[in-house]
C-alpha cells in the first residue's frame, strides 16, 4: 500500500477485511506489539521505520481522527486541541520545583485554537466547554486537533462522518481538501461510497485481511466498489433449499418506526416485518445500528416506537416480558450479558429456563395447568383473610377489659350477699331486749334495744345491681367488646385457615416451593453437548474456562431450553472455528425447517446470510434501507450497505 503525499486515498472493506488493523500498526498502537507484532516494513519518506507508539507516530508526523471521541468534556475547545502540547513559560518556582509550575500561555493557546478551528469552518467559542456540543461539532475539533500539530505530514480519518449530517459531511470533504492541498496525505476509512466518489483521488479495497485492488477513484464507479467490496459472489456455508414455500403476510413481527438507544448501535424509524417461519438475516456494517435492532426488542437497551408479537402488541422495554411471551436472544455479547462466566455449564444453561418457564424443577406440589382465581376474586379473598385476622386480633384485644368487667360484678354480687345476710339476722329479732324498771315514780321505762340493728352494707355507687345489669342494659361499647372476645377464636382459627388456602394456591400457581431436578438438567445439557458439539471436559466445568466458540455454543443452548417461539441471534459464528460454524448454521436450519421456529439472525459475514436466510435486509445509518434475497447481486448490497437504496430492492 502506497500513500501519496496531498492525496485524498479511500481505504474500503467489510467488517474484518484489516483496515484497523493497518491503521493499529501505523498508528503504533499497544495492541499490535502486545500479541505477535507483524511482518513486513513500513517507510515514511522513503526511510524505514518501527512504529512502537501512539507518541513515537506523531513525532513522525502521523496524525489520527479517532471513530470513538477521544475528546474530555470537562475542558475547553483550546484545552482539549493543546492538550499534552500546552504553549508555557517558565517561572523561578518552575526552575526549582520543575516544568509542572510553569505559567500557560492562555492567549497564545487560544489564538491557536481558533486558527485551526477557521481551518476545520468552525465559529464556535475556544473558551466553550466541551460536554454539551453536538457531536458534529466534537468530530471538527478532532481534526483541528490534528492540524494543528507541527510538521503532520499523514492523517488518518477512520468513519469520521458517521455521525455528521448531509450538510456537515459536505462541509467535511471540502477541509479534506484544503489539508491536502497543503502536501498532507488523508487515508479516509469510510462505508460511504458516494463520498468516496466525491472526495478520493484513488481507492484501495481490503478483504479477508488482502489488499484487492488500488485504483484511481475516477476509473471506476459505485457498483464496481461495492461488488469488489463483497466479492464472495455463490459462496454459501450451508446449503438451504426451502421445500416448502412460506405462507405470505403472515406476520410474526412488525416494527413501525421502531428506535433504540443503544451506543454505537442506535437504530432510529425502522419498518422492519418479520413472517413466520422465515429465516431473516440482518446485515450491514459495524456501528450501523444491525445490532440495536434486536437488542431493542428484547429489552436490552431502551427503544420507542412500536412492536407486535403474533398479533399482539409487544410492551418494550421489558426483558423479563419479552421472554415470558416466547421471545429469546442470544447475544452478540456473550460474555458481557450472555454468560454467568463463573458458573457451570449446567447453571449457564438451565438459568434462563428455569426462571422464566420454570423448566427443570421440582415441586411438592401439583402444578395449575391455568389460574382457578382471576385477579378479582384473588384480591377479594386476600382481603377477607386480613379482616378476618384482625377482627381476631381486636377482640383479644377487649380481654382485659371484659375480665375488669367480670371482677367488678363478682365484687358487687360478694357485697350484695354479705349485706342480704347481715339484714335478714336484724329482721330475724336477733336483738336483745332490757328488763323494764321502776323509776322513782313507780312508772314503768320503754324497752331499748340492748344493741343497735347493724346499718346494711350499700353496693359501690359506681356498680349498679346485678338485676339491673342483664346483657340487653349493656352499653354499645361494653356489647361489642363481649362479642369480640367471645368470637375471637373463631375469627383467629377461620382467618389463618383462610391464608393457608391462599398461600397453598399462590404456591402452586407460582411454582413455589421447588427445588433443582438435577438428573433432567444433567440429561438436557448432556443432550446439548453431543448436539452442538461443546467441546469440554464435563457439564460441570465452569463456561469461564471454555474457547470462544465453545461458550458460543453454550449460549444457544442456553435459548433453545427456553423453548422459543421466536429467536433472535446475534453473530452466531463469531470466533469459532469453520467446522463449527457450519454446526451452528445447521442447527439454525433445522429448528427452523423441522419446528417452524422464526429466526432474526444479525451477522457481520454476508456469506452466512446468504447461506441460511429466505430474506436479507440491510440496515445503514440506524435504518432498514433494503430487503433483498439471499442470491441478491453483491453490487447490490453494497450499495446499500453503503446507504443506497438498490434500484431491485424490496422495501421493508
Amino acid at each position: 500500500l502506497t500513500i501519496r503525499a496531498g492525496e485524498i486515498h479511500a481505504m474500503l472493506g467489510e467488517n474484518g477485511a484489516g483496515k484497523s488493523t493497518l491503521m493499529n500498526i501505523l498508528f503504533g498502537m499497544p495492541v499490535i506489539h502486545e500479541s505477535n507484532g507483524f511482518d513486513g516494513q513500513v517507510l515514511i519518506e522513503g526511510q524505514p521505520v518501527n512504529i512502537l507508539t501512539p507518541q513515537h507516530a506523531m513525532s513522525l508526523g502521523i496524525g489520527m481522527v479517532h471513530q470513538e471521541f477521544m475528546l474530555i468534556p470537562g475542558f475547553t475547545v483550546t484545552e482539549n486541541i493543546k492538550l499534552n502540547r500546552e504553549i508555557a513559560t517558565p517561572t523561578l518556582a518552575s526552575r526549582i520545583l520543575g516544568k509542572s509550575l510553569e505559567r500557560l500561555e492562555s492567549r497564545v493557546m487560544q489564538a491557536d485554537a481558533r486558527t485551526a478551528l477557521d481551518r476545520v469552518g468552525m465559529s464556535i467559542d475556544a473558551d466553550a466547554l466541551v460536554a454539551g456540543l453536538p457531536v458534529g461539532y466534537m468530530q471538527f475539533i478532532e481534526i483541528a486537533r490534528e492540524i494543528d500539530k507541527k510538521g503532520i505530514k499523514l492523517l488518518v480519518f477512520d468513519e469520521p462522518t458517521a455521525v455528521l449530517t448531509e450538510s456537515e459531511a459536505e462541509q467535511l470533504i471540502s477541509v479534506m481538501r484544503s489539508i491536502a492541498a497543503e502536501g498532507i496525505a488523508i487515508i479516509f476509512i469510510t462505508h460511504r461510497l458516494d463520498e468516496v466518489m466525491a472526495a478520493t483521488d484513488r481507492t484501495t479495497i481490503l478483504r479477508d485481511g488482502h489488499l484487492v485492488t488500488t485504483m484511481d477513484t475516477k476509473d471506476t464507479s459505485v457498483t464496481e466498489l461495492a461488488d469488489l467490496m463483497i466479492g464472495r459472489a455463490g459462496e454459501n456455508m450451508v446449503a438451504s433449499p426451502r421445500t416448502t414455500p412460506l405462507a405470505p403476510f403472515n406476520a410474526a413481527l412488525t416494527l413501525h418506526n421502531f428506535e433504540v438507544a443503544m451506543p454505537g448501535e442506535s437504530a432510529r424509524g425502522v419498518e422492519l416485518t418479520v413472517n413466520q417461519g422465515e429465516i431473516l438475516g440482518i446485515g450491514g456494517l459495524a456501528g450501523q445500528g444491525k445490532i440495536g435492532i434486536p437488542n431493542g426488542v428484547m429489552g436490552v437497551y431502551p427503544a420507542w416506537g412500536s412492536a407486535t408479537l403474533l398479533g399482539e402488541p409487544l410492551p418494550l422495554n421489558d426483558a423479563k416480558g419479552a421472554l415470558h411471551r416466547g421471545l429469546a436472544m442470544v447475544s452478540e455479547d456473550r460474555r458481557g450479558i450472555g454468560l454467568l462466566l463463573d458458573q457451570s455449564i449446567e447453571d449457564n444453561i438451565a438459568f434462563s429456563a428455569m426462571q422464566v418457564n420454570h423448566r427443570f424443577l421440582k415441586t411438592f406440589l401439583p402444578k395449575l395447568q391455568k389460574p382457578l382465581l382471576s385477579r378479582m376474586p384473588w384480591l377479594a379473598l386476600c382481603a377477607l383473610c386480613v379482616i378476618l385476622l384482625l377482627t381476631g386480633l381486636l377482640g383479644i384485644a377487649q380481654y382485659p377489659m371484659v375480665y375488669d368487667r367480670s371482677v367488678a360484678v363478682r365484687a358487687y354480687q360478694h357485697a350484695q350477699k354479705v349485706a342480704e345476710q347481715r339484714l335478714g339476722a336484724n329482721i330475724a329479732g336477733l336483738t336483745e331486749e332490757v328488763p323494764s324498771e321502776e323509776s322513782a315514780t313507780g312508772e314503768e321505762t320503754a324497752v331499748q334495744p340492748a344493741v343497735p340493728a347493724p346499718a346494711a352494707t350499700a353496693p359501690p355507687r359506681d356498680v349498679e345491681p346485678l338485676s339491673e345489669r342483664a346483657s340487653d342494659t349493656l352499653t354499645s361499647a361494653e356489647g361489642r367488646a363481649v362479642f369480640l372476645a367471645s368470637a375471637a377464636p373463631f375469627f383467629c382459627i377461620s382467618g389463618l385457615l383462610l391464608a393457608a388456602l391462599l398461600f397453598v394456591y399462590w404456591a402452586m400457581q407460582h411454582h413455589a416451593m421447588t427445588q433443582f431436578d438435577a438428573r433432567s438438567i444433567r440429561d438436557y445439557v448432556q443432550e446439548m453437548i453431543q448436539k452442538l458439539d461443546i467441546r469440554c471436559t464435563d457439564s460441570k466445568q465452569i463456561v469461564g474456562t471454555l474457547s470462544g466458540g465453545n461458550q458460543q455454543k453454550v449460549c444457544i443452548a442456553r435459548a433453545l431450553a427456553l423453548n422459543p417461539k421466536f429467536l433472535f441471534i446475534s453473530e452466531p459464528t463469531r470466533g469459532i472455528d469453520i467446522g463449527a460454524k457450519r454446526l451452528v448454521l445447521e442447527t439454525l436450519l433445522k429448528l427452523n425447517r423441522e419446528q417452524g421456529l422464526t429466526i432474526v439472525m444479525t451477522s457481520s459475514e454476508l456469506a452466512e446470510l446468504r447461506s441460511i436466510c429466505d430474506r436479507i435486509a440491510i440496515v445503514a445509518e440506524g435504518k432498514v434501507i433494503d430487503i433483498f434475497p439471499p442470491d441478491a447481486a453483491n453490487a447490490e448490497i453494497g450499495l446499500a450497505m453503503s446507504g443506497i437504496s438498490a434500484v431491485g430492492g424490496a422495501q421493508a
